[in-house]
Formats: C-alpha cells, structure tokens, sequence
C-alpha cells in the first residue's frame, strides 16, 4: 500500500485505487482518530456448474471458489454460457452459489465442450476482483439451450384397405444433436374420410425416450367388406400435444386407402316370375355386389300388359333401400295380382331399374324383370279339317281351330306339319289367329300337283302352341289329311316272237313302263289257247318290275309232246296291274304258235321215192307251212 493518503470527495483511496469504504466528509481528525483501510480485492478462483446435462428451464446453480474472505460479496457483472448469474449467495468465506436460468434460443453446448463463463465480485468495501472468464470443462455438462423441433412423417402415404400398414414416425429436430435429455410424449389426433377403429386401428402417442432422435407407431388399415368411395379414403394425422419442444413444420400426414370393393352393382329379382291372376303375389328384392357405406336407393318403374292400381294388381312400392352395410332389401309392398273374371289372357307386369342413388352404387348392366299374371279363365282350342282325302290335283282341305268360348284377346294357334314324303307336296299356314270376340278361325291347306308318281302323301297336323287369352289346346289336338296322288305310269307288253318250235322253242314276254315308279309293279298275266299249260309249254304266271326299274322279263318255253298236234295256239293278257300306280297303255293279248315237230318228222319218214318222192316231199312242206301262215292269220284277225 502506498504511504500516500488522498482524501477524494470523502473517501480515502490508495494509489492502487483501494478505498477505505467510509465517508470521511464530515470526519475530524484529531491525534487519537484513526481509519481502516481494506486494500485487498476479492479473487476467483473456479466456477464450476453440475457435471449433468442441463435444458431450456433449468435454473442452474453454479459454484464460485473464492479466496478467504470474512467479507460478503456482491456480483459485480456474470454470466455463463451468456445467460446472466444472479442471486449470489455467500456458503462460507470460501464458496458462492449463484444461479442462472437457461432460455429458448441459446447457445448449445455437448458435453465435454467448453462453457463460456465471465464474472466479477465486489467486496462490502468496494474492491472488485479481476474478470474470471475461464471455461468450464466436465464430460456430462451438456446444455441444452434449444427447445426441440417434433416432426412426423408417415411411410408408405397409401395403403391397401385389405391389411395394409403405414409407419408413422415422430423425430427431433433443432436440439442439441436432435437429441433431447428427456422423454418427450407426442399425442396424435386424427381425422379425414376414414373412421378410426372402423376404418383403421390407431395409437393416440407415442414416447421418444431421452436421448434418443425418434419412435414410431403403426397405423394399420382395416377391411370392413363394404365399399366407401369411389374416391380414396383419407387418414389425416395431426401432432396434438408435446410433452416438450415444439411441433415442427412437418406436424400433419395425410395417409390414403385404397377400397379393396369394386363400385357396388345393383341386380333385381323376384321370387315369382308368374302368378296366378287369384291373388297371387311376388317380392321384389334389389341386391348389391358388395354393401356400400351408405344407403342405396334403387328407384323402381312398371310397365306391360298388365294395369296396376288395382285393376290388374295392386301398385307395388316404386323404391327399394337398402341399408348402409347391407347388400340387399326387399320392396315394402310386393306385387299382388286381382281377379278381374275376365278372359284375357296371361298379362305382364315389367319391372325396371329407373336409377340408383347413393354409395356409388350403379345399375349393373340393363336389369328388368317380367312377371307374369296366368289368367285363371282356361279357354280351350280344338283342331278340325274340312276334308280328311284330297286329289294331289287342285284338291284343298279347311283347317279350322275352334274355342268352346270367346276371348277378349286374339287366340294365336301355332300349327306343325308333318308328311310321309321327304317333300311337301302341299301349301300351307303355320298359324290360325282367333281374332278376340270370335270363336273360330280358319286356314286352308291347298295340294300341289307334281307330275311325280309315288304314294299317296299322308299330311299330319298338329297343335304346338297356343297364346292369347288364357287359352290352351283341349287335349291332344291332330289331324290327317291324305293326299291322293293322280299321276300314272303305262305299261306296255310285248314279245320277241310269235312262233315256236315245239322242241323247246322259247318266247320272251317283256313288260315296259314309260318311267320308273315309287314301288314294286306287279303284273298277273291270264293265259288262254289251245295250247295246254305243262303239257304243250311252261309259263310265269306274273311279272314285278321292282322299284326304280322300268322293264322285266319272263320266258315262255314249249314242251315236246309228239303228237300231231300242229299250230296249237298259246294266248298272253294281263289279269291285272297292281302297284305304283302303274296302268295298262291299251295292250293287246300275245298269240304265240307252237310249230308241231312230229308232224314233219313224219313227213320225212316216208320211204324214198327217188326224184318222184322227193317232189312230193317238197309239195307237202309248202302245203303244210302255207296252212300254219293261214291260221295264224285268222287267229290274229
């Protein structure tokens, strides 16, 4: 201390700038008067802080080692790591505490860094001690001084309704490392098209544990078997609520799911496709291909024959709705048929899909039902002809089809011909049409003449249907008409000789048709003469010329009998003609001679008489050939 004393403004101050602490203004010095003077500075020797990790929030104690001093000090400026100590608190005459609060915004510090300290202490006296400003270094002091950033983000953004898994993960930001000292509580909430637990199974948090940059939860999609929408359904994810820090700029997700249902198609059906017209009833149901997630309306219209609002029947309900989650429903009123006690036939009612409203449901396809209302007044329709047999040439026959009582609507009788010949030789209609209020109607079936000999056609009619009315054909309903073929074929008869010799001598009868017929013709032959059967000559007693042939022939032999019985006469005529139509072309009997052998092997016996009897011989062979020519002649005659 310097022995130089200077009273300044009542105080003394050495040289060294140490003062005595006292007011000396209005002090009176006398030789018994004496003044303290306290030359000595507080000093700092370390400020330490707890070797843990420190956050945003935290009042920190630090500690300040100071020399010994009875004194009481004062913080004359301080801060660590920039934030300011205040409340300086005397332990001993060695230690401090003061105390600094940790802010959002600061600077961070790991662990094993260095902390920025600066401070300064005033003793009671004024003496100020000399900035300490030294770091402080520990291995788990790390300061936390930025409130973390929490954001999310959901992996993969769309999924399948079938199962389908989304990640959905929270992680730091902003922080000291993106690390925070605590666990940190993120709270979810959630929102868009879909419906949780219904839709999707979900974790309302999650958990980041202290010192760790991130968790994650699962969002899992759930199929309900019904369809949603035709669009996406959404999964919206909000950050609700941090245990710490705050939401960062990714605090919302939007996850998709796909509908694993095809749009919902709409068919209709009824139980009952006919009724009868006595009170018979059918449901109406509409039926989804998979149910909708709200309810579907299917609008209904009717059409037909038949009248409503009862008359024909009742009106039936004009809409089916079919519930959320459900894939079919039932009309409240169901068509129910009245009994008018009229002939009117079967009716129709026509059932048709005017539109369908809600849950993106749509018509599948064109759907319509038709119900038939079965009259219950049964008329019945029987079959006649005006003639069972016609001529194939110009001949006709009226087919008539008869109800035992009217009809308030045509009668449409459907009929089916059938014939014994591989072709038609008839013109005829299909149908009869009863027109309503009549009793009959007719038809008529006319022949064709062909020019072809074959059987007589024998035509089959038979009733196949019946429309209109009610009616119905009265048992089993036929007709046969025969169509006589007029068309023949001639037959002609010769033979290749008109004389033979009584020693086996042969005749061939050749019967002829002008053309090939359908069937066997068969020819019975009449022989007449003098000439015996068996004992002058053998014969056939008939001809067949066989279907499809036009000739044939039999053979006339003659029999030896040595007699003299010279020119006997052998005469063929047809008996009969049976079979395809085949018929006589005016044919004359056959007159065959049978030359007698035994008379000129008599002749020739006679005993030679030389020239003489050799003209004799000569004489009598004429005389006896030109008799023969004679007879015959007459006989033809």
């Amino acid at each position: 201390m310097s022995n130089t004393i200077d009273i300044n403004g009542g105080s003394i101050v050495d040289t060294d700038g140490n003062g005595s602490g006292a007011d000396l203004t209005n002090i009176s010095f006398a030789n018994t008067n004496g003044v303290l003077i306290d030359s000595m500075a507080p000093v700092i020797n370390s400020i330490l802080i707890p070797n843990i990790s420190h956050r945003v929030g935290d009042v920190v104690v630090a500690t300040l080692n100071v020399n010994s001093d009875p004194e009481i000090y004062t913080i004359g400026s301080g801060s660590i790591n920039g934030y300011p100590l205040n409340t300086l608190i005397k332990i001993n005459n060695t230690t401090y505490t003061a105390n600094f609060t940790i802010t959002d915004g600061g600077l961070d510090v790991d662990a094993a860094n260095s902390i920025i300290t600066s401070a300064t202490l005033t003793d009671s006296n004024g003496n100020v001690s000399s900035l300490y400003n030294s770091p402080i270094v520990q291995t788990g002091d790390a300061i936390y001084s930025n409130l973390p950033d929490i954001n999310i983000l959901s992996s993969p953004l769309t999924i399948n309704e079938n199962g389908g898994v989304s990640t959905l993960t929270a992680n730091i930001s902003g922080s000291l490392n993106n690390l925070w000292p605590d666990a940190i509580n993120v709270g979810f909430s959630y929102s868009g098209t879909a419906t949780a637990t219904i839709d999707y199974s979900k974790s309302d948090s999650l958990t980041i544990a202290a010192g760790s940059n991130s968790n994650a939860i699962i969002i899992t999609a759930i199929d309900d078997n019904f369809f949603e929408s035709i669009t996406e359904e959404s999964i919206i994810i909000d950050i609700d609520t941090l245990s710490i820090g705050n939401e960062g700029s990714t605090n919302q997700q939007s996850v998709l799911m796909s509908d694993d249902e095809l749009i919902p198609q709409v068919t209709l059906s009824v139980n009952n496709n006919s009724i009868l017209e006595n009170l018979g009833t059918t449901d109406i149901s509409a039926t989804l291909s998979n149910a909708s997630y709200e309810d579907v309306v299917v609008n209904l219209g009717f059409s037909g024959t038949a009248q409503l609002a009862g008359i024909d029947a009742n009106t039936p309900s004009s809409t089916i709705t079919i519930l959320a989650g459900d894939t079919s429903a039932t009309a409240n009123t169901a068509i129910t048929a009245i009994d008018d006690n009229k002939n009117e036939g079967n009716e129709e009612i026509i059932i048709d899909i005017t539109s369908v409203s809600g849950g993106n449901a749509v018509e599948q396809g064109v759907q319509q039902k038709i119900v038939s209302i079965i009259d219950d007044e049964v008329l019945n329709v029987t079959l006649s002809v005006s003639a069972n047999s016609i001529s194939e040439t110009s001949g006709s026959s009226t087919i008539t089809a008869t109800l035992d009582k009217v009809s308030a609507v045509d009668v449409i009788v459907t009929l089916a011909y059938s014939s014994s010949h591989s072709s038609n030789g008839f013109s005829s209609i299909n149908s009869i049409t009863i027109p309503s209020g009549q009793l009959s109607s007719s038809v008529q079936l006319d022949a064709i003449s062909d020019q072809q000999v074959e059987s007589d056609e024998i035509i089959t009619i038979d009733m196949v249907n019946v429309v209109g009315g009610g009616a119905q054909e009265g048992g089993v309903q036929q007709e046969t008409i025969i169509l006589v073929d007029d068309d023949t074929v001639n037959l002609s008869f010769t033979v290749d000789s008109n004389n033979i010799d009584e020693n086996s001598g042969q005749v061939i009868l050749t019967a002829t048709l002008n053309q090939a017929t359908y069937e066997d013709v068969v020819i019975d032959l009449l022989y007449t003469g003098t000439a015996t059967n068996a004992l002058d000559y053998t014969r056939f007693d008939a001809m067949t010329i066989s279907s499809g042939q036009t000739s044939q022939t039999v053979t006339i032999t003659a029999v030896v009998d040595n007699l003299a019985d010279d020119g006997e006469t052998i005469v063929v005529d047809i008996a009969n003609i049976t079979g395809g139509n085949a018929v006589s072309s005016g044919i004359q009997p056959q007159v065959i001679i049978i030359r007698n052998n035994a008379v000129i092997a008599q002749v020739i016996s006679i005993p030679a008489l030389g020239g003489i009897g050799i003209g004799v011989l000569s004489l009598l062979l004429g005389l006896f050939a030109m008799s023969n020519y004679k007879r015959i002649e007459r006989k033809k005659d």
